[in-house]
């Protein structure tokens, strides 16, 4: 008997999972027949099992007691995983694209998907940015300038949607070809001369948004400008036929640290825009010609990533500034 007690549980169980098939074919999900190529073994099972003399076919009854069971079990195995498909938790790259308006933008980042409306906003970088990506995976985009570490001090701001089911697919653009063209054919280190060589490759092998984002400068740009009028203003006297045995000295001291060159790496955020190391390349450039580097307060790798690999004896600088007093933690004077 209980073994009779567990077939007859199993063939029921078989049956509720039929009815909610039904209920699954109304939310999208497929029919038993796509599932199976054909009509559920359970519900033929349940017609014959009503017509069976029990006490002359007990032996057919255990037949299909058993084939109900087995049936029951794959059935209910693949409804699991066919049921996925409403699940509010995985969405869909084809729902994803849906949303890529200001006022209803998803993005998707490292496999999980966002609602950033309310953050557009916010958004330090502006709205431009954000909706450059809306709708699609902003994940190479994300992490050029920020770190895990930024996503995660994010997150009260982003609404979770679910995790992304699929992968979007990578499409070359018309800017992105003329670039890796440029790239194939840019002159070598030995042949650029001055700052307004460097500036021209750069013009050419990076996409337009990252070099003006480098190029430019913040507000009216009177401090690039007065930069620029500086250095004009200073000439250096050419000298010919001169004696160069004697080592040129080209070091100097940058605010009591001794440094090979008198310049700097200063700070920036997004140096991945241009280099997939970002500011880890910069770091070791800097640390080989014995040249100071300020380590960016907004940068693509946590600290913790990033001073793993510094040596103890490189000189660095590091940068801070505050959007907020209440990042700066001191009270807002009043006026």
């Amino acid at each position: 008997m209980p073994l009779f007690a567990s077939f007859s549980k199993q063939v029921s169980r078989g049956f509720k999972i039929s009815r909610g098939l039904s209920v699954g074919v109304a939310n999208g999900c497929p029919k038993p027949q796509t599932l199976f190529g054909y009509r559920s073994f359970g519900t033929y099972s349940k017609q014959r099992f009503m017509n069976i003399d029990w006490r002359l076919h007990g032996i057919k009854f255990l037949f299909f007691s058993v084939a109900a069971t087995v049936e029951s079990y794959f059935l209910y195995s693949r409804v699991e995983d066919e049921i996925k498909c409403d699940s509010p938790s995985l969405i869909s790259v084809h729902e994803v694209k849906k949303h890529n308006k200001a006022d209803d933008c998803w993005i998707s980042i490292d496999g999980n998907v966002y609602d950033v409306t309310k953050f557009l906003e916010l958004h330090p970088g502006g709205i431009s940015r954000i909706l450059s990506v809306a709708g699609g995976d902003a994940s190479k985009s994300f992490f050029q300038m920020h770190s895990q570490e930024t996503l995660e001090k994010m997150s009260p701001y982003l609404v979770y949607l679910g995790a992304l089911q699929g992968k979007f697919e990578e499409e070359i653009t018309a800017e992105e070809a003329a670039i890796l063209g440029n790239v194939a054919n840019k002159p070598s280190l030995g042949e650029i001369f001055n700052l307004s060589d460097f500036e021209y490759v750069a013009k050419k092998v990076l996409p337009k948004s990252t070099y003006f984002y480098y190029a430019t400068g913040s507000s009216d740009e009177f401090s690039l400008r007065e930069n620029h009028y500086a250095y004009s203003r200073v000439y250096f006297r050419p000298k010919v036929l001169q004696e160069t045995s004697t080592t040129i000295d080209t070091s100097s001291s940058l605010m009591g640290t001794k440094v090979d060159l008198p310049i700097y790496i200063t700070a920036f955020a997004g140096s991945k825009f241009a280099h997939p190391l970002g500011e880890k390349v910069l770091q070791q450039a800097a640390y080989k010609s014995n040249i100071m580097q300020m380590v960016p307060m907004l940068m693509s790798y946590s600290l913790d990533e990033f001073f793993q690999s510094v040596p103890e004896d490189q000189n660095q600088w590091y940068q801070l500034h505050f959007d907020t007093y209440k990042e700066l933690g001191q009270p807002r004077k009043q006026n």
